[in-house]
């Protein structure tokens, strides 16, 4: 009886120690396969962020430049007009919206004109009336170009659900005399193309 009862333990014992191997190679494959998808994703995840933010910044750079350049430009006509009026008219404040109105279809920017932080002109008027403007330039466009000296700052604004950028410089007419600051709005056109490169480059991007 004790063969017998060895015999029939003896069978369980091996299935059992089966179905412990089994179930050890089983955890052994998943880990393994988990490993290999790891492995698989990690590089494609991190090419993913390095060409994004490659992409992000090249736009950024050339968005840079161009706001450069014709903020640049817009100084320079603006300081000729108010120099030549000034001379034909003597002093006093000659800039009115009529001038910067027409600046601004030149270069295709709206401009925007500040003495001692205050509005003094706008080609964009219609938008300080209606109150969708404070008709006081921005507390660190005022710091970062009058106090702070910078020659070029860009700040982004926002109108309602409306993202835009804005180009501050400082305008001198007179030696010693705090510069004006004359800032150039730019339409959504950067923030749409960081969109279009964030939604081409991350599947996940939310609307």
């Amino acid at each position: 009886m004790v063969e017998t009862a060895v015999e029939n333990v003896a069978p369980r014992a091996d299935a059992g120690r089966l179905q412990v191997v089994r179930a050890g190679g089983q955890r052994f494959v998943r880990r393994l396969l988990l490993a290999f998808l790891a492995v698989a994703i990690c590089p494609v995840a991190v090419l993913q962020v390095l060409v994004h933010r490659f992409v992000a910044d090249r736009l950024r750079e050339e968005f840079l430049d161009q706001a450069r350049e014709r903020a640049e430009v817009a100084r320079k006509v603006g300081r000729d007009y108010v120099r030549f009026l000034r001379r034909e008219q003597g002093p006093g404040r000659p800039i009115t919206d009529d001038p910067l109105v027409w600046i601004a279809d030149t270069i295709g920017n709206d401009l925007d004109v500040f003495e001692e932080g205050r509005l003094l002109a706008s080609s964009k008027r219609e938008l300080y009336d209606a109150g969708l403007l404070p008709r006081r330039v921005s507390g660190s466009v005022y710091r970062e170009v009058i106090l702070q000296g910078q020659p070029f700052y860009v700040r982004d604004e926002k109108i309602g659900e409306f993202t835009y950028s804005v180009a501050s410089v400082p305008l001198q007419l007179e030696e010693g005399a705090e510069p004006w600051i004359l800032s150039l709005a730019f339409q959504a056109c950067f923030v749409t193309r960081s969109r279009y490169v964030e939604e081409r480059t991350n599947p996940h991007y939310a609307r």
